[in-house]
């Protein structure tokens, strides 16, 4: 997932690079026809940009999600692995409210070393 940020930001800052030099040349430019090139020039750069931009966020949301996804996947096959072989009447993820708990009743760590194959 960070190789494919850092490959969209460096297209990202290419854009943002190449749309800062023309509003450059826009400054820059004298004749009439030349500054309307430019302007609409600018325009489309910075409608790509936008356009990029948002399609980034949407990429990286979909990716996480996935991996999201396959992570819950996992957890939830390990547990149930777990529970073949334990006696717990009930498993509880972190979205619900507990107040107390005997500390040798939680199976995060269990769980994190049969995910990283240490178990």
């Amino acid at each position: 997932m960070q190789q494919i940020q850092q490959q969209r930001a460096n297209e990202l800052r290419a854009k943002q690079q190449t749309l800062e030099a023309t509003r450059q040349e826009l400054t820059k430019a004298t004749d009439e026809a030349s500054r309307l090139r430019l302007q609409q020039q600018e325009t489309q750069q910075r409608t790509d940009l936008e356009r990029a931009s948002n399609q980034l966020q949407i990429d990286l949301q979909n990716i996480q999600r996935e991996a999201n996804s396959d992570m819950a996947a996992r957890v939830r096959a390990i547990i149930e692995e777990l529970m073949k072989t334990q006696t717990y009447q009930l498993v509880l993820n972190s979205d619900a409210t507990l107040i107390w708990s005997s500390p040798e009743l939680d199976l995060t760590d269990v769980v994190i070393a049969r995910m990283n194959g240490q178990q």
